[in-house]
């Protein structure tokens, strides 16, 4: 008998997903983070232009992560005969560009975005009285607000072309100023230029500089944070709501403690901080600072409790969220409503 292979992916759905919330969501944020500290000890240029070139190729692969856990989610929700691992071991890396998956679901906004995941629809019906006072659906809302506006605007065309040189590491120069004068002493990534743009025909190399400030660093930091966070959470709840057996064959008697475990205390922390503190700060800057400050204490919990579990999987994330003048929470990883200032230039 011929094996149903949408059934096999159906039928380890469950623990994928709980394993992406309590580990392999984590990964990108243990990595940075772990080098974040090394190069806090040693601040020399050496060390920031390395640290830079691996806070920016988790950055820009946590913007792959996103796209294609997006576009898997709304598969699904136009067609629930496609389960979301076919989509996500099939993708192809053009396929999962933010822009074009918004465009191939016909979403242009945050509150669209919001519908079409059917995030409404995983909030368990009796988180109120498991969880007084915190609200899930605004930390949702916040999610898809970040989604849609800071990811959207900072995943940059060039910036692509650029992390797929980057990622492998074979021209990435350290200066770009060397190449061409004009440019910042930064790293920066070699690539052909794109035919589409009109001075191809006279230079066949483009140069993508990456500033290396702090205030650049701490922005990337902060976009892998707020997405592998984010993401986690729904992961989280979607396990809740569609494989309470997974949680329960895990070891969780009610699936919705798992919120509770140790692995997920920052996403737990990250919940009650926008429920708690999302109107009580103006200052996008003070907010994102703030929530940093909480995780913190949250991650020093859970390393400390690995400590004496060398086999749990470690559960690490950071977020930040602002308030817009209409007093919406929203997530503001970079603090500018153009995005960051990073250019392509060709080399003649």
């Amino acid at each position: 008998m011929a094996v149903d292979k949408r059934d096999v992916l159906r039928r380890i759905e469950g623990d994928y997903l709980l394993d992406y919330a309590i580990f392999t969501g984590v990964a990108r944020v243990y990595v940075t983070r772990t080098l974040e500290e090394c190069f806090i000890k040693e601040k020399n240029d050496l060390h920031r232009r390395m640290f830079l070139l691996a806070v920016y190729r988790d950055e820009y692969s946590a913007y792959e992560d996103l796209g294609a856990l997006l576009m898997a989610l709304l598969t699904h929700r136009q067609n629930p005969e496609v389960p979301l691992l076919e989509t996500l071991i099939s993708y192809g890396v053009g396929q999962v560009e933010l822009a074009k998956v918004m465009e191939r679901f016909a979403i242009k906004s945050s509150e669209q975005l919001y519908e079409q995941l059917g995030l409404g629809d995983l909030i368990p019906a009796t988180w109120r009285e498991q969880f007084p006072g915190l609200d899930v659906g605004k930390a949702l809302r916040t999610a898809t607000d970040f989604f849609f506006v800071d990811c959207l605007r900072n995943q940059k065309k060039d910036g692509l072309r650029a992390f797929n040189k980057l990622k492998h590491g074979l021209l990435v120069v350290p200066n770009a100023k060397r190449y061409l004068p004009n440019q910042i002493d930064a790293p920066a990534a070699l690539y052909k230029t794109d035919e589409s743009n009109p001075e191809a025909v006279d230079n066949p190399v483009s140069l993508y500089a990456v500033p290396m400030t702090d205030v650049d660093l701490e922005g990337r930091l902060l976009s892998i944070h707020c997405i592998q966070a984010n993401l986690r959470m729904i992961a989280a709840l979607q396990v809740i709501a569609r494989h309470p057996e997974t949680l329960q064959r895990r070891g969780f008697k009610n699936p919705s403690d798992v919120l509770r475990a140790p692995e997920l205390a920052d996403v737990l922390d990250f919940i009650k901080q926008v429920t708690e503190r999302g109107k009580r700060f103006s200052s996008v800057r003070r907010v994102m600072l703030q929530i940093r400050r909480c995780l913190e204490l949250a991650v020093q919990k859970v390393v400390a409790f690995s400590r004496h579990m060398p086999q749990a999987p470690l559960g690490t994330g950071e977020q930040a969220v602002g308030v817009d003048g209409a007093g919406r929470v929203s997530c503001g990883c970079h603090g500018s409503s153009t995005g960051r200032q990073e250019s392509s230039p060709c080399i003649r």
